[in-house]
Formats: C-alpha cells, sequence, structure tokens
C-alpha cells in the first residue's frame, strides 16, 4: 500500500526509538511510504525549531527518510476541508499521489477517518494493516 506519513509520525520515529520507530522501519520493508516536499520541509522546520537540532543533525536524519521513502508531488490545488489549512496540504497531497493511507497522528486529520478514499489511520492502527 501506498501510505502518506504526516510531520509527527516522522518526527516521532526519528527522535524517540519507540513505536513509531518501529512502524517507519516496518512501512519500509512492508509498504510504500510517501512524503512530499511540504512534509520534508514542516519535519525539517520542527527538528531545527522545536527541537533544536543543529543542521547538520536534521540533515542526517532526513536523510534516512529521503533515502527510504518515496519522493511524492505537492498539490496545488486545496479545498478547505480541514480546520487547520497545512492539513489542507496533506489531504490534497495524499490525492494528488493516489495514496491508500494517510498515517498521521494529528487529531484533526484523525477525527475525519477517511478523506474520499482516502483512510486516516494513527500510529495505534498501523499493526492492524
Amino acid at each position: 500500500m501506498k501510505i502518506l506519513v504526516d510531520t509527527n509520525v516522522i518526527l516521532s520515529g526519528l527522535i524517540a526509538k519507540g513505536a513509531c520507530f518501529e512502524i517507519l522501519e516496518d512501512l519500509v520493508y512492508s509498504h510504500t511510504p510517501v512524503i512530499t516536499s511540504f512534509i520534508r520541509a514542516e519535519t525539517q522546520r520542527s527538528l531545527l525549531q522545536k527541537f533544536s537540532f543543529s543542521p547538520a543533525t536534521a540533515k542526517e536524519l532526513l536523510s534516512v527518510i529521503d533515502n527510504h521513502f518515496v519522493k511524492g508531488k505537492d498539490a496545488i490545488k486545496l479545498q478547505h476541508v480541514c480546520r487547520d489549512p497545512e492539513d489542507d496540504q496533506v489531504l490534497a497531497d495524499a490525492l494528488f499521489n493516489e495514496v491508500d493511507i494517510i498515517l498521521s497522528g494529528d487529531k484533526d486529520l484523525l477525527s475525519m477517518e477517511k478523506y474520499d478514499k482516502i483512510r486516516i489511520i494513527g500510529p495505534k492502527d498501523y499493526w492492524k494493516l
């Protein structure tokens, strides 16, 4: 399955070697994980600003994702369907890249459960796939 991985899951997987790390590891071998430049930029910004990683460390962490995830394209046309405009970009990107699932910890996205034909699941539901 093609799975678009949201920023919060990537950050959790890269920083804390817990459940999300195991999910990212499994994704690479069992599915087709997708990242867009929007999600990558948001992840990089968080690593540098929120978590205060050095640019070199952030680059090293992101290289793991760059080397193992399919680079999806960013959608240009967005529809306002979510409270957070950044979530609208994630939804549009998922639709544009024809993914099967969005994997996210974002409560606004998770509350939708589905967008068009795309399932939206949290990390705890990943192992039920």
